[in-house]
C-alpha cells in the first residue's frame, strides 16, 4: 500500500464494521486540493483531511465535480457530524464542534452504510501527528 493511502474502519451503532479506503490529505496543499477536479470517486474510496491540531475549519465544493458527503470526526474518532455537499458551490459546511479529520465520501456512501454521528473510525493517532499546516 503506498503512503498516501490509508484503510480505515468505520463502527455504525447498529451493525457490522465498514471499511474504506481513503487517500490522505495531510498539508495545506492538499487539503486545499482535496477531491477538485475529479469526475468519480470509486467505490468504498474516499479522502480523509488530517489536521495537525483540532480545528473548525469550513469545507466547501468550489470546483468538486461529484456529490460529497463528508463527517467530521473527533481525534479520539468519534464522528461529531455530517452532512452532504452539492458540487461546485462554494457553501461553507461547517462542523458543530472543533474536530481532527474530515472524510469525504460519495454522497449517500455513511447512510448506506449505516454510520451516523456517534459512530467511531479507527484513525490512527500518527496520521494527525504527521499532519502540517
Amino acid at each position: 500500500m503506498s503512503p498516501d493511502v490509508l484503510r480505515i474502519d468505520l463502527h455504525p451503532s447498529a451493525g457490522i464494521t465498514v471499511r474504506l479506503v481513503t487517500q490522505i490529505a495531510d498539508t495545506s496543499a492538499e487539503r486545499g486540493t482535496g477531491l477538485m477536479n475529479r469526475e468519480c470517486l470509486p467505490e468504498d474510496s474516499g479522502m480523509i483531511f488530517a489536521f495537525p491540531a483540532d480545528t473548525t475549519t469550513a469545507f466547501f465544493m468550489e470546483n468538486t465535480l461529484i456529490p460529497l458527503s463528508i463527517a467530521f470526526i473527533q481525534a479520539d474518532g468519534k464522528i461529531v457530524h455530517i452532512e452532504d455537499m452539492q458540487p461546485e458551490t462554494t457553501t461553507n459546511h461547517i462542523s458543530p464542534a472543533p474536530y481532527r479529520y474530515a472524510i469525504e465520501v460519495s454522497q449517500g456512501w455513511f447512510a448506506e452504510n449505516g454510520i451516523d454521528v456517534g459512530d467511531t473510525a479507527d484513525v490512527p493517532a500518527s496520521l494527525s501527528a504527521s499532519a502540517t499546516n
